[in-house]
């Protein structure tokens, strides 16, 4: 990615955060990074650094990479930023991010978008907390984040598997979560997604 479509790219976005949608997203994220901030210390999170591969479903790791951050979007707009540069010809992709709990058997998959052009994949969006890249689970599918939720509900936006007994010294909040059995669940919901 070179500096100059950067630059086109970041112009781009300040042009829509002048919009009437572009001031409501940016004064949403603006919420959500201070709430975030509020409660930070000493919290313990699921995070990309705690994946690992050798724990998740074969299959479920030859459709996903590990994507660097170029932080040009506002952080939790994923999906609008990636449907915003579209108009530079970059591919709108949905799918899931992954991240783990410290010790890898616990994996949360959140609903995702990032852009794809000429094969390779980029997440233009600051992550809310901090991360510099993301595991993403590509889906080989048209659908957009809104289509998804009105025909899963927002719930399933973030789906939770353990794979073993969690041995973190953690009392998980995993109420905004929907639980899958098992990732073979996950990987016969995408398959479903992919033949819609």
């Amino acid at each position: 990615m070179n500096s100059e479509m950067i630059a086109d790219m970041k112009e781009i976005y300040a042009e829509y955060l002048l919009t009437e949608k572009g001031q409501y997203e940016n004064e949403k994220a603006f919420q959500l990074a201070l709430e975030w901030d509020m409660g930070k210390e000493g919290r313990v999170v699921f995070g990309t650094a705690n994946v690992n591969p050798n724990r998740i479903n074969k299959k479920i790791m030859e459709k996903s990479k590990l994507i660097k951050i170029i932080p040009i979007g506002l952080n939790n707009l994923c999906h609008s930023t990636s449907s915003l540069f579209e108009a530079l010809g970059f591919e709108c992709k949905l799918g899931f991010n992954i991240t783990s709990c410290m010790c890898s058997r616990k994996v949360s998959y959140e609903l995702h978008s990032v852009n794809k052009k000429d094969g390779v994949l980029y997440d233009f969006t600051e992550d809310f907390n901090g991360e510099k890249e993301k595991w993403f689970l590509e889906m080989d599918t048209n659908m957009t984040a809104l289509e998804y939720m009105k025909k899963f509900g927002r719930r399933d936006s973030i789906i939770s598997i353990e794979k073993n007994k969690c041995v973190c010294k953690v009392n998980w909040n995993d109420s905004n979560k929907n639980w899958y059995d098992s990732e073979f669940d996950l990987l016969e919901k995408i398959k479903m997604i992919e033949n819609m």
